[in-house]
């Protein structure tokens, strides 16, 4: 397979900062190796969608040292990225753990809801859905098996997981989701997205083509930073049951700094 053409090389200012991304990661997998979790399923589901959220980061950093056109799918990862950390950090988000299992046992009815969903349609179509059913049944089982065991403790249960609005409201983060709006154009081809092909306005002035720069690239590498900061440092001083600062003042103005520097002269002539 022959190589791809770079149509537009990342900066020295984008690489820079995906160079504080990697830094980030890593810092959020060191505090992760001095926690011992399995006792409570809400606590090990956390740290799983917490790394999916990881790997979505990993893949926007990948576009965007390959070519400044990725920006589209970029936005889409980041979207992805910062609903997975916000996910994860609210599963945590309770001082006594066993007040977040019920958060778990709603979590994972999405999947058995979902699994149900996708037989009924397929079956119509004459598909065999035994195995996935059966994969139904033993999630519901078990799920049903903490859920009696909750109850026999006099904890609350939770009908379904709140929608992401209200989750990152129940964290404080709930101006941030004007940000997740803007992200999800790219995901569901809103017509927002498409304004890196279209310049000059609408009806008659516009003038069709891609015109993508390094700025185009602030929201989706911010959101990166904003899925790996608030809800690493949630996941981290829960699970450690302890107060604890994951980033460094010096950190946090290294990347701070590195944005202001990405920002320099955006919506300027």
């Amino acid at each position: 397979m022959g190589k791809t053409e770079i149509v537009i090389a990342p900066t020295n200012t984008i690489v820079e900062i995906c160079d504080v991304l990697d830094d980030a990661i890593e810092l959020v997998l060191q505090a992760r190796r001095s926690i011992s979790v399995g006792t409570y399923e809400a606590d090990v589901e956390a740290l799983l969608v917490f790394n999916l959220g990881i790997r979505h980061v990993e893949g926007v950093v990948a576009l965007a040292r390959q070519d400044l056109v990725l920006v589209p799918a970029a936005y889409h990862l980041a979207r992805a990225a910062f609903e997975c950390c916000i996910r994860a950090a609210w599963l945590v988000d309770q001082v006594d753990p066993l007040q977040r299992e019920p958060r778990w046992v709603a979590h994972v009815k999405g999947e058995i809801d979902a699994l149900k969903r996708a037989s009924d349609r397929l079956e119509k179509s004459g598909i065999d859905v035994s195995a996935t059913r059966r994969r139904a049944r033993t999630l519901s089982d078990f799920v049903n098996g903490v859920a009696a065991a909750l109850d026999a403790r006099g904890i609350e249960p939770i009908n379904k997981v709140p929608d992401f609005a209200q989750m990152l409201s129940s964290l404080g983060a709930e101006h941030l989701y004007a940000s997740y709006i803007e992200a999800s154009q790219y995901t569901h081809g809103g017509h927002g997205a498409t304004w890196h092909y279209r310049t000059g306005g609408l009806g008659t002035e516009k003038q069709i083509g891609e015109a993508i720069n390094q700025h185009d690239w602030i929201k989706p590498l911010r959101l990166c930073w904003l899925a790996i900061s608030g809800p690493g440092e949630i996941l981290t001083s829960r699970l450690k049951q302890s107060a604890m600062q994951l980033w460094s003042n010096e950190f946090q103005a290294t990347v701070d700094g590195k944005f202001k520097d990405l920002a320099s002269g955006y919506g300027t002539a």
